[in-house]
């Protein structure tokens, strides 16, 4: 096996310049470098691997040309052996196809990039996830590489159900479901449609999840689908706030089958959650109530009941008022 530090160190010779040498060899420097990385790296010394990866990814950019693609391989190559370093050097092979309109290998470089950070940062891996799928492009007929975009964005819409961040997961969901669309990939796309209901549902956003089912409709293929009974027949069953309904749904094999992260989550939706439970019914009064009630009755004293009144009678023929004044006292 060739000696690292002699290859680093014929690389350091191929750079130098003298009287008779006016210019660095960069293309012989970078082989040597990259002969010591690998080295290293089978040696189990993955901080000087990445190291001479580095420096054979310099000498690769010193070349001009397509000299930027062999340096974004180094630094890949680097992030490999040296997994600390990682993600700082897969982002910057990543700008590198950006930097040159290689949209495709910044997408696919930068799910790589996730992948083998997210046992040890799952944040950083979830910012690359997401800035992969941001970059996907669909549209206008163009499926160059889309198959590969496709994963980075199933990858992506997983992390982001599993950090409960709706929001942009319906995003990717959408991008993903326009990426299937594309290549005519029609079961896909009503697996989606039905996710993408269960995460509007997740969101507690009824009315959306409803439009999407509705738009989702003009789609013949999909009416006669599964996924279309069971979003249908869930939606049913969430307006009735029937909990048992909503669960066979979310159970069902059709549900299963979809996206693991949002299947796992449908197995949480419930019309019911958070919902304010009806007040409890007034209690009945006492039973005693009414005998007390009598008893004050009984004690009461009775009303004196008033004397029926008397009509007045008509007078007498021939007596007035006046013959009554022998019963006045006499003032004369």
């Amino acid at each position: 096996m060739n000696n690292p530090a002699k290859l680093v160190q014929q690389a350091d010779e191929a750079l130098k310049v003298s009287m008779f040498k006016w210019a660095p060899d960069h293309l012989e420097a970078a082989a040597l470098f990259e002969k010591a990385g690998a080295a290293y790296r089978a040696a189990g010394d993955g901080a000087n691997a990445c190291t001479c990866y580095e420096r054979a990814a310099k000498s690769h950019a010193s070349q001009g040309g397509l000299g930027w693609h062999r340096q974004a391989q180094a630094l890949e190559n680097g992030a490999k052996a040296f997994p600390a370093r990682a993600a700082d050097l897969y982002q910057a092979s990543a700008k590198l196809y950006l930097d040159n309109a290689e949209v495709e290998g910044a997408v696919d470089t930068l799910g790589r990039a996730a992948a083998a950070v997210e046992a040890s940062d799952a944040n950083a891996a979830l910012a690359m996830y997401v800035r992969a799928a941001d970059l996907v492009q669909v549209g206008d007929g163009y499926t160059r590489g889309m198959a590969r975009s496709i994963e980075v964005l199933r990858s992506a819409l997983a992390r982001l159900v599993k950090a409960r961040k709706l929001p942009e997961a319906i995003a990717v969901g959408r991008k993903l479901m326009s990426a299937n669309e594309l290549l005519k990939q029609g079961n896909a796309v009503h697996k989606m449609h039905l996710a993408i209901c269960i995460l509007l549902l997740a969101r507690g956003d009824v009315a959306a999840a409803q439009q999407e089912l509705s738009a989702a409709s003009a789609d013949m293929e999909f009416i006669r689908s599964d996924e279309y009974e069971v979003a249908d027949e869930l939606l049913r069953a969430w307006t009735a706030l029937d909990s048992e309904k909503v669960r066979a749904q979310t159970h069902s094999k059709v549900v299963i089958n979809i996206e693991r992260e949002v299947a796992m989550l449908a197995r949480e939706l419930d019309p019911l959650k958070g919902r304010t439970a009806p007040a409890p019914a007034a209690a009945p009064l006492a039973t005693s109530a009414k005998p007390a009630r009598a008893a004050v009755q009984e004690s009461a004293p009775p009303h004196k009941q008033a004397e029926p009144t008397r009509p007045p009678q008509p007078a007498e023929p021939g007596h007035s008022a006046m013959d009554d004044d022998d019963d006045l006292p006499d003032l004369r």
